[in-house]
């Protein structure tokens, strides 16, 4: 006697079926949507128990393409969407297993009848094994697969956060050096600026230096006049004296006369003293405004070469490296930069030659 098995409960979710020869017994085969390789493999084996070999074979290798071609024409999905497939995939094999018992038909014609421990050895049992192990295979690649990518996302992110830190540290340099470049910049417009006023100021001293010494020279051209004016007094003097005495010896009656040119010649001498006192007194300014006026240029240039030397001192003592540290050492080729950043190189940054040595400066 022949026995076929037959389903009594299908789901209704069919979609496909397949007529499959065996021999002498043609069955009808429904296959799920959603199910899985390893529980259609299971169905053929409850189906095909007493089918030939090559038929299941055959019949496991057409499904096997049909779901490469399925999987190929899907959109790839992440690999944690993989491992609810395997999982609903379980969940069907449940339902499937649970659909409804088994009914025995009996068919004459059929004179053979294989045992238990024949169906356990039969080779569709190791095929079923061998489906199994795979699908245990597949899931624990899947679940490294799924480990993998977040070490992967959690190395991403780290890598983002230290790209974004160091972005804001070069963003917060990028701003101290734009302030004290600005800073510079106005120092140095106001070094101009003072420069400027100091030569204004220079200028000016100088115009009142060349006034000063036309004033003197044109006193000193005045005095030659007076001088010439007081020898001609002193030769009419002279005369008037020369004179007197004459007029004395002459007569005593011009005796009043005599006192008379006497009081002209003292009124002469007086205003010829007058006259030198002025002169004295002219002189006399003109050499406290020369000697005010030369210690006025003094000052100035003394102001104007201590700025010059504040200008240069101020310029040598910054690091040419950071542009922010004083310069506190030097190397042996003369040349001087900051500590941290001497202590950093191997090559002098302003003639490139090697450094041998270090000398530390200390300001004062």
């Amino acid at each position: 006697m022949a026995v076929n098995y037959v389903l009594s409960q299908v789901p209704q979710d069919v979609h496909d079926a397949k007529l499959c020869n065996t021999g002498k017994l043609f069955t009808l085969i429904p296959v799920p949507a959603s199910c899985s390789c390893w529980v259609i493999s299971f169905l053929f084996f409850l189906s095909f128990s007493f089918s030939s070999v090559k038929c299941l074979i055959m019949d496991w290798k057409w499904h096997k393409v049909d779901c490469n071609a399925r999987v190929d024409s899907a959109p790839t999905e992440r690999p944690h969407l993989d491992v609810g497939m395997l999982q609903n995939s379980y969940e069907e094999e449940d339902n499937i297993q649970s659909l409804g018992t088994l009914s025995l038909e009996c068919h004459p014609g059929s004179t053979s009848f294989k045992s238990p421990t024949e169906v356990s050895e039969d080779p569709t049992n190791k095929v079923l094994l061998f489906l199994q192990d795979e699908v245990a295979k597949s899931r624990n690649e899947t679940l490294l697969l799924q480990s993998e990518v977040d070490e992967w996302k959690s190395l991403a992110n780290s890598e983002r956060e230290k790209f974004q830190s160091l972005k804001r540290q070069s963003n917060y340099q990028w701003l101290v050096l734009k302030k004290e470049k600005e800073s510079i910049s106005d120092a140095e417009k106001k070094a101009y600026q003072v420069i400027h006023s100091l030569y204004k100021r220079l200028n000016h001293l100088q115009n009142a230096v060349q006034e000063s010494n036309a004033e003197k020279r044109k006193l000193q051209e005045h005095v030659q006049c007076l001088e010439s004016e007081c020898a001609d007094l002193k030769k009419v003097l002279q005369e008037e004296h020369r004179r007197a005495q004459r007029l004395t010896v002459e007569s005593g009656k011009n005796h009043e006369a005599a006192k008379i040119a006497m009081k002209e010649v003292e009124a002469v001498r007086q205003e010829i003293k007058e006259e030198r006192e002025h002169s004295q007194h002219l002189k006399e300014n003109f050499r406290r405004d020369l000697v005010f006026a030369e210690s006025r240029a003094a000052i100035a240039e003394e102001k104007l070469t201590d700025l010059y030397r504040k200008i240069r001192t101020s310029d040598y003592k910054i690091c040419s490296v950071c542009l922010s540290n004083d310069k506190d050492l030097a190397f042996g080729c003369g040349h001087m930069t900051c500590r941290d950043c001497g202590s950093k190189l191997s090559r002098c940054p302003i003639c490139r030659e090697q450094i041998t040595n270090y000398i530390k400066l200390f300001p004062g």
